[in-house]
């Protein structure tokens, strides 16, 4: 069956209300309805209908059907109804509703109000401050210049804020959020969400899910909730909380407050003086150059400190610690703990656990290191150049400290070496490495066993442990 020609419907210049269905020859025809001047009221029926507002605030109406409204110029409200709808505000402060179906809003300039309502719909705002909220379904919600807020409301959801000062809400689904430069609020919700903040000083929530974020050059802070998150705030000064799951969270240049939360994070605050706490679970934590607060809590944590006089709190666990240049203080706390503290004047504290301490004679010229190895079988090892190695004082120094071992003012005592600033206490065993490589010891005044030896009976007491990792002097160090 032919459908009926669409039906043209003209207003006069007044306010008019003009009922389309009222109109037709069948409720199921068409129309095509220009208001006119004035502020108009126009309901559709339950065809297709073109309605057109014109000039003056109007109310357009399309019921059912696949409806085009146009508000055109004033503030205007447009109901889609049922049906796939497009409604186009026009100039002015508009309120477009889109109602059941797949609708298509466009706003325009304007300070305008956009409900899509259930189904698949997209929304656009212009230049203004839009309020734009998708309802249920897929929907793409824009919001163009202007200080706009975006509400995806339930399912797979994209949202391009622009820039502005906006505020975006992705809600349940795995929702795509994107913001241009400002100071923006963002939030994902549940689901598996991917938000980019842009530059400005930004507030992101990913919520909970698998959500990928990244802000850019600002003062952001970010919440990844609950998921294995993957965060980059860019460079900053940045306050972020990973939450619960195994993160990955990256920061530049600035000033970093990071927390991973449980599970098993890779935080890698970059340049700055950072403040890094890992949480519950295997870490890994990077610092850059700067000033840091590091702590690895429970789990058997990696932690890089980079250059600077930092402050690392390794926490419960095996862990293993590497602090660069500068005057460090590190704390193993329990578990069988490696720390190398790297350059500088550094205090090492091993704590419970079967620890080892590591000291390189070359990378400490100047400096003045205290370790203490504190309970458990803890071990400090010497990481010396054949060069420094092939020097008397330095084998006679080391030859001092194995005697100091093999007595019992070791327990209570520390020991000083006299050709590096190294003070040590609190060690059961200790080890020598030369140029990275573990040497056999060749040298009558020692015994090798199970790669430890004992002095002999000419030289030191017997008690002490000294690992076979050394090759033989020319001649046989005097240690008592």
């Amino acid at each position: 069956m032919a459908l009926a020609p669409r039906k043209t419907l003209n207003g006069t210049s007044g306010s008019d209300w003009i009922d389309v269905g009222s109109q037709l020859a069948a409720p199921g025809d068409s129309s095509n309805v220009f208001a006119g001047t004035g502020n108009d009221g126009v309901w559709g029926g339950a065809g297709s209908d073109w309605l057109h507002g014109g000039l003056g605030n109007d109310q357009l109406w399309g019921n059912g059907g696949d409806d085009y409204l146009y508000g055109e110029d004033g503030n205007d409200q447009l109901y889609g109804g049922d049906g796939n709808d497009t409604l186009d505000g026009g100039g002015g402060d508009d309120m477009a509703f889109g109602g059941v179906g797949n609708d298509r809003l466009l706003l325009g300039d304007g300070n305008n109000q956009g409900y899509g309502d259930a189904g698949a719909d997209t929304i656009t705002g212009g230049a203004g401050r839009d309020s734009l909220y998708g309802g249920d379904g897929n929907d793409s919600l824009s919001g163009g210049l202007g200080d706009d807020q975006l509400d995806g409301g339930a399912g797979e959801d994209r949202l391009d804020a622009g820039a502005g000062n906006n505020t975006a809400w992705g809600g349940i689904g795995n929702d795509t959020i994107n913001a241009g430069a400002g100071d923006d609020i963002l939030a994902g919700d549940d689901g598996d969400d991917s938000i980019a903040a842009g530059a400005g000083n930004n507030n992101v929530t990913g919520g909970a899910g698998q959500d990928r974020i990244i802000a850019g050059s600002g003062n952001d802070t970010i919440g990844g909730g609950d998921g294995d998150d993957w965060i980059s705030a860019g460079n900053g000064v940045n306050v972020i909380w990973a939450g619960s799951g195994n993160d990955s969270v990256a920061a530049g240049t600035g000033s970093d407050s990071i927390t991973g939360d449980a599970g098993n994070d890779s935080i890698s605050a970059g340049d700055g003086n950072n403040s890094v706490y890992g949480g519950l679970g295997d870490d890994i934590l990077t610092t850059g150059s700067g000033i840091d607060l590091i702590t690895g809590d429970d789990g058997a944590d990696w932690i890089s400190a980079g250059a600077g006089n930092d402050t690392v709190y390794a926490g419960q666990g095996g862990d293993s610690v590497l602090a660069g240049g500068g005057n460090d203080l590190v704390t193993g706390d329990g578990g069988d703990d490696l720390i190398d503290a790297g350059a500088g004047s550094d205090t090492v504290w091993a704590g419970d656990g079967n620890d080892t301490v590591v000291y390189s004679r070359a990378a400490n010229g100047g400096a003045a290191d205290l370790a203490d190895g504190g309970s458990g079988f803890d071990t400090l090892r010497l990481e010396l150049t054949r060069a420094e190695w092939a020097s008397a004082s330095v084998q006679g120094d080391i030859a001092r400290y194995a005697a100091f071992l093999a007595s019992p003012n070791a327990a209570w005592q520390s020991f000083t070496f006299s050709t590096f600033g190294l003070t040590a206490a609190g060690f059961e065993s200790g080890v020598v490495r030369v140029d990275g490589t573990d040497l056999s010891v060749a040298d009558d005044a020692v015994t090798a066993r199970d790669d430890l030896f004992t002095l002999g009976e000419d030289s030191c007491p017997s008690a002490a442990t000294w690992s076979e990792t050394i090759p033989s002097p020319t001649s046989s160090p005097a240690c008592c």
